[in-house]
């Protein structure tokens, strides 16, 4: 079993990509990601762009993370850095191994790359596949952005934290699981488009 969390109130790292991948709209939903995090019990967060630090920086960041959440990348393979029992967040839509298995749940796979790292570390891992038209899919500028709306954030945040409260209870989706991805497969669910502009202005998109 894993052990509990060092902190009573669990530290939040989120992953932002430098290139390919980013999440749209982010900077403007940022202070409301924040404020749900620390309403329901959470502790500090912070945003990182791996790229721009040098290793000794991104190794106090996740080492002094409980959990970290990014879009499949590079940014996820520092995740190792975190204590035993804290949680891998990987969100993909349309790259990557979950995504083409297309499961969204704790521990979904043990061979594919985060799932395969957390497994050996003691940590967990929560895929979040998104639908596939919630982001960029133009081919050459393709797959810049990705579109994460609120409340699916907002569910991966209670998700994450009721298992960082709950590290030694299993962790399948299953009834006996305290952390159960219901709500975060529905927010997803019913999600048929992105409703932001596609635009070539990375910077706009960033800020919508």
């Amino acid at each position: 079993p894993c052990p509990a969390p060092r902190r009573e109130r669990p530290r939040l790292l989120v992953a932002w990509r430098s290139s390919v991948r980013r999440f749209v709209g982010f900077a403007s939903l940022m202070p409301q990601i924040a404020l749900h995090w620390r309403t329901i019990g959470g502790g500090d967060i912070r945003v990182i762009e791996h790229v721009h630090h040098d290793p000794t920086t991104i190794v106090a960041a996740y080492s002094g993370a409980d959990a970290v959440v990014g879009m499949i990348g590079t940014a996820l393979m520092w995740g190792v850095l975190l204590p035993p029992g804290g949680v891998i967040v990987e969100i993909a839509r349309s790259y990557g191994c979950v995504a083409e298995r297309g499961v969204t749940g704790w521990n979904a796979s043990g061979v594919c790359e985060y799932g395969g790292d957390s497994r050996v570390f003691g940590q967990h891992h929560l895929s979040v596949v998104l639908p596939s038209k919630s982001g960029d899919t133009k081919r050459g500028y393709g797959q810049r952005w990705e579109y994460v709306a609120l409340d699916v954030w907002h569910a991966v945040l209670n998700t994450t934290l009721c298992r960082l409260q709950h590290p030694d209870s299993p962790a399948s989706g299953g009834d006996a699981d305290p952390c159960p991805v219901d709500t975060l497969v529905a927010a997803l669910g019913p999600r048929k488009h992105n409703p932001l502009p596609q635009s070539r202005d990375r910077a706009a998109l960033e800020r919508t």
